[in-house]
């Protein structure tokens, strides 16, 4: 079974990194364990028979049993159980959500073993003790073609499990300094290794927001936003870094005039005389 998002986790998550709009009761409270599979959108009532009940409160509580996130996971500190209301055969569904909206917000597959969450059972009892023994929630460093620092991943899992919280701000300067750094030559492999030379331009993100609220999964760039070059060459990529306090947080994607995951006015930079625009820089999930 895929592991399925709803649009609400997604807007919240993209909303954490721009700090665009303010996110929802998005942290996850509570699991849900349900036979059958997920209907595909995790907002959706699955068709298969819960453990305990088809609302969120009624679930699972794990708000303060996840571990803080490192290499981009976070994991279940210790096994968590409660008196199953129903007897379910063979248990298969895992919904993940916030117990205050009752809304799920990730769908995923469970079983015995060999699942993404593990439960201590194939099927549950009526007034038995069922529950999961072992959980993984984590995020990709990517977002189709744009990479992500193991920093930012981590801290939104941290804010997704709730042993962080508040917005990055990637799209104003509140917080700590965001930097839009343009680059030529071969891109990095990763988010975090150091460019083999100098940025050849650097935008400076200002107190006025430049991203749009998430929505449908996805945000981009409200406003232009401009800084002439300070050096020579063919702009081949960019990183978008937030630093807050001694901690930096890196978004990397490719540059160019169109069909990359940054769009500029111009690829071609002389040192002091070019205008550099950036004038999209749509992020989905």
């Amino acid at each position: 079974m895929a592991t399925n998002l709803s649009t609400a986790c997604k807007n919240n998550i993209l909303n954490w990194i721009t700090g665009a709009a303010t996110p929802g009761n998005a942290t996850l409270t509570n699991v849900l364990l349900y036979s059958g599979v997920s209907p595909g959108d995790p907002a959706t009532a699955p068709a298969g028979s819960p453990v305990w009940s088809a609302t969120m409160s009624g679930g699972l509580p794990i708000g303060t049993y996840m571990t803080a996130a490192g290499e981009g996971v976070s994991e279940l500190s210790s096994t968590r159980v409660q008196s199953a209301t129903n007897t379910v055969g063979s248990v298969t569904l895992a919904r993940l959500g916030n117990s205050s909206v009752n809304v799920g917000f990730i769908d995923t597959d469970c079983a015995a073993s060999g699942a993404s969450v593990t439960v201590t059972a194939g099927g549950s009892s009526a007034g038995s003790s069922y529950g999961i023994s072992a959980m993984s929630i984590r995020l990709p460093l990517t977002l189709g073609t744009v990479l992500l620092s193991p920093s930012l991943v981590n801290r939104l899992i941290d804010n997704l499990t709730a042993v962080n919280s508040g917005v990055l701000n990637f799209g104003i300067s509140t917080s700590g300094t965001s930097l839009f750094e343009i680059y030529g030559g071969t891109a990095p492999a990763t988010a975090d290794d150091t460019p083999p030379s100098a940025a050849i331009c650097t935008i400076t993100i200002g107190a006025v927001q430049v991203f749009s609220a998430a929505a449908g999964g996805s945000t981009s760039l409200s406003a232009v936003q401009s800084a002439t070059a300070s050096g020579n060459g063919t702009a081949t990529y960019a990183r978008w870094k937030k630093t807050i306090g001694s901690v930096v947080y890196t978004i990397q994607g490719s540059v160019g005039t169109s069909g990359t995951d940054f769009i500029l006015n111009t690829t071609s930079f002389s040192a002091g005389v070019t205008s550099v625009q950036l004038t999209d820089a749509t992020m989905t999930m």
